[in-house]
């Protein structure tokens, strides 16, 4: 039996973030995001929380491809000794 197939629509496509953390509260989302925002300030990238069920995630990006993604990561490791989690949404 031929099952359809699934496609996504163009402006639903899976972009690159770098995950810095998750949180059950946003107001510890919030704390995390002023304090990395801080230390990253001079990586002028996009940080900010979405909120995925009941947690609060902290991300950096998106990046048109997972080189980038993965050299911003490599920096952000080096300088906060964070390992960001490479994601797609």
């Amino acid at each position: 039996m031929n099952q359809p197939i699934k496609t996504t629509p163009i402006n639903q496509v899976n972009q690159i973030f770098l995950q810095l953390g998750a949180f059950g509260s946003k107001h510890n989302a919030d704390k995390y995001l002023s304090q990395i925002r801080q230390e990253l300030a001079s990586i002028g990238e996009n940080i900010n929380i979405t909120q995925e069920g009941n947690l609060y995630k902290v991300h950096i990006g998106p990046y048109t491809n997972h080189a980038s993604a993965k050299e911003i990561a490599h920096e952000i490791l080096q300088r906060i000794a964070i390992k960001p989690l490479l994601t797609m949404r």
